[in-house]
């Protein structure tokens, strides 16, 4: 009969006390159960202060709530230096609207493929978002009709749904306020700084706003 082998002992990592284990268990880092049920430590969430117990070390936040409330802006792990926000003031700025207008009269208002003279596109002939100094350079544009525009990109921008605001029924990009365009987002704007919710909903006409 074989004799025992020799146990090992160890520290407890949650109450400092000695204990002895079988060389199999010489890992073992808790005393008990209760060491064991009481082994993650206590963290205070950094966006509602709210103290919690951690279920693993690299947790951050107490709920999802409060995740996505903290992983905005720089803590975000997606953040690349606020480069999205910057593409989209710049799409939506009246420079964009003055160049594409420049490019079509440079073009005569014609598609430069095709010929085509509805639905025109201003092509960016070197990419919008790796070169950002063309962005509004004239001799970057190209006017091209929709259907012509799609293949270039290898996409159908015919079937693009059109958004129409929600007030007067106008084509939009629906960003605006509820979804309206930029002249019925402006009264809506307006009208809840004077204590109303919305504008009189539906209007006769654009003018009845």
């Amino acid at each position: 009969m074989t004799a025992k082998k020799d146990k090992v002992t160890k520290a407890c990592e949650r109450c400092g006390a000695t204990f002895s284990v079988h060389q199999y268990r010489a890992n073992a880092r808790w005393c008990s159960k209760a060491c064991w049920s009481d082994r993650n430590p206590w963290k205070d969430c950094p966006v509602c202060g709210v103290k919690f117990k951690m279920d693993r070390l690299t947790r951050v936040y107490c709920s999802t709530q409060c995740t996505a409330l903290g992983m905005v802006g720089p803590a975000s792990a997606h953040w690349k230096g606020g480069k999205s926000l910057d593409d989209e003031r710049a799409r939506l700025s009246p420079d964009l609207k003055c160049w594409r207008e420049s490019v079509f009269e440079r073009d005569g208002w014609a598609c430069q493929h095709c010929g085509s003279t509805k639905d025109l596109h201003a092509h960016h002939v070197k990419h919008w978002a790796k070169h950002i100094e063309l962005r509004f350079d004239i001799a970057n544009g190209l006017t091209l009709c929709v259907h012509c525009h799609g293949k270039v990109h290898g996409r159908d921008f015919s079937n693009r749904r059109i958004k129409l605001c929600p007030y007067c029924e106008r084509k939009t990009t629906g960003r605006g306020v509820d979804g309206a365009c930029r002249s019925c987002g402006l009264r809506l704007s307006y009208v809840r700084r004077r204590g109303q919710k919305s504008l009189p909903f539906p209007p006769a006409s654009p003018r009845a706003l």
